[in-house]
């Protein structure tokens, strides 16, 4: 039902373009986009594995193989056409285009249309990205490994900017009926999102909340959350304009999840991140940025802590063209209780790992 009422203004106003009772003639030709994002990292690791039970310790460390890899490209078609003085029909269709694996090239990213009012806001449907991933002011960037998530059958309002503030609701329809896991669902059930941010020309605020309750029967890449299906992610983002080029900002990330980790029942993720930046010229800029984590969730893999520092500096070449070099160091330790891994039998043990490395970057947007 609440899928039908968000769905019908856009559904009449659809009808009456197809009628001919609302003008398009101002339309506009869709537009082709895209980027194009190259990574290169180089790093030393050295790892402790310890035991409670008296076996020798083990202590690995060596550098790690340099990496090329993309970094999240795509490609896609958007625009918008003219309904009326106040009424735009806007869509966007985008795919990954990554070079470096062979089985997620043109892999579907966002696929919906909507309708932009001037007054009342824009509601949309389709298949798109939860709004709690706009909502990012660090420098480098959030500190979890969330991110939103992109899911199927979705609606979603965005209000107006009023004075600066905004809202937006997004429902995701479960479409199953019978109980089966339908091929279009993102979730395997309903899900929710909502974000209210404000923006001034000192500072931004945002906080957002997702509930997807997914399970194993969910989307692989749209809400298994690393090997983790998502339960429930709270966001809340931060950032101040100290000077006209210097801004510092601030996120908390916290998510829970549905599975098994060691065994036990899967535990719920905080992160924190501060970070600052600073313009050199219209073209350069240093920033930094500090992560600290609790039950931090890597690959399916939980760490009982995680410290992260990063220091970088980006290059603007043109308005379509960056490049930059981070250096960063990263701690992480877990201690994993005696568990069963399938028929294996898993002691009791602690690990911790430290990494530092070079980074390097690259992105041209079209």
């Amino acid at each position: 039902m609440m899928f039908k009422i968000l769905s019908m203004p856009l559904a009449v106003s659809l009808a009456l373009v197809s009628a001919g009772l609302i003008s398009t003639s101002a339309s506009a030709a869709p537009q082709i986009y895209g980027a194009i994002y190259i990574n290169s990292d180089a790093s030393y690791s050295r790892t402790k594995t310890s035991y409670t039970d008296g076996t020798p310790t083990e202590i690995t460390s060596g550098r790690n193989r340099v990496l090329i890899f993309d970094d999240a490209s795509r490609i896609g078609i958007r625009g918008s056409e003219t309904l009326s003085d106040k009424v735009d029909l806007r869509y966007r269709i985008e795919w990954r285009n990554p070079f470096d694996v062979d089985k997620r090239t043109l892999e579907p990213r966002d696929a919906w249309i909507g309708l932009a009012h001037k007054d009342y806001g824009t509601i949309k449907a389709g298949r798109m990205l939860t709004y709690d991933a706009y909502l990012n002011d660090m420098p480098w960037g959030r500190p979890s490994y969330f991110d939103g998530i992109r899911t199927n059958n979705s609606v979603r309002y965005e209000s107006p900017v009023i004075k600066g503030n905004q809202l937006t609701v997004q429902y995701i329809m479960d479409e199953n009926t019978d109980g089966s896991t339908a091929g279009t669902d993102s979730l395997n059930g309903d899900g929710y999102a909502v974000s209210l941010s404000r923006s001034t020309d000192k500072y931004n605020i945002g906080v957002a909340y997702i509930d997807a309750n997914a399970d194993e029967m969910s989307e692989p890449r749209g809400v298994m959350y690393i090997g983790q299906p998502l339960n429930e992610a709270l966001r809340i983002n931060a950032s101040y304009q100290a000077t006209p080029t210097v801004k510092l900002a601030a996120m908390y990330q916290q998510n829970s999840h549905n599975g098994t980790q060691y065994g036990e029942a899967a535990k719920t993720e905080k992160a924190f991140a501060i970070g600052a930046s600073r313009t050199l010229d219209k073209s350069v800029e240093l920033y930094s940025q500090v992560n600290v984590f609790k039950d931090f969730n890597e690959y399916g893999t939980r760490y009982d802590d995680k410290f992260d520092i990063i220091f970088g500096a980006k290059k603007d070449f043109s308005p379509s063209t960056y490049a930059g070099v981070e250096v960063f160091y990263y701690q992480k330790s877990v201690d994993v209780p005696a568990h069963m891994d399938g028929e294996k039998a898993i002691k009791a043990h602690r690990i911790e790992d430290q990494t530092s490395g070079l980074s390097v970057y690259t992105g041209f947007h079209f």
